[in-house]
């Protein structure tokens, strides 16, 4: 199930860039808002008879739910994958949607049991994007999440594997390989993605 609602109307913040190297232009990420999906798995409040719908592009899934009483559907992008060196280490990567359509959040969901001071670090074809830090621990896991400005979109939709770090223990880090072919499509879709037909609407004849 996917989770639904804001947290607390916060902005999302932009990512902590380390030296960028060879010129990186992602030194200009912005803010902003925190709109849609906490994370996948972590308890929505929507009601049981919600609608729900997916539609997959390469690995990543575009996928909304509704919550009955509520006109504006929530969807993002996800992913899901684990660390090739522990396999416990599993990671869901989402793209929400915000207020205007389009993805505005990047957020990350790490399992319990993370480094928090270390952060979540972000690589695209081996060249150092940045790190994160986590903004709250649930049941499910930890989040982590920036504000995905046109710098961070554009490369991440044009490079090949994204590849996200946490550390287990100040001398030990676990790396999860992210595939990013069909994410542009998927951002794409998102922009009008939804659970399907509103209740009650009328059907058109041909």
């Amino acid at each position: 199930m996917l989770c639904t609602r804001a947290q607390g109307g916060r902005a999302a913040p932009p990512l902590r860039l380390r030296a960028a190297r060879r010129g990186s232009a992602l030194a200009g990420l912005v803010t902003s808002l925190v709109a849609g999906l906490l994370a996948a798995g972590i308890t929505a409040v929507a009601a049981q008879d919600g609608a729900a719908a997916t539609a997959p592009f390469g690995d990543w899934t575009v996928a909304c739910e509704r919550t009955v009483g509520v006109t504006t559907d929530d969807c993002a992008v996800r992913q899901t994958a684990a660390a090739a060196s522990d396999a416990g280490v599993v990671l869901t990567v989402l793209f929400v949607r915000g207020p205007g359509g389009r993805a505005d959040v990047l957020r990350v969901l790490a399992p319990l049991g993370v480094l928090l001071t270390s952060g979540l670090s972000l690589s695209v074809d081996g060249e150092e994007v940045g790190v994160a830090g986590f903004v709250r621990c649930l049941p499910p896991g930890c989040i982590s999440e920036v504000a995905l400005g046109e710098a961070l979109r554009d490369a991440l939709t044009s490079g090949r594997r994204a590849t996200f770090a946490v550390s287990l223990t100040p001398q030990r880090q676990a790396e999860v390989p992210i595939t990013l072919a069909g994410l542009g499509d998927a951002l794409d879709a998102l922009t009008t993605a939804t659970a399907g037909p509103q209740p009650g609407a009328a059907a058109t004849d041909d």
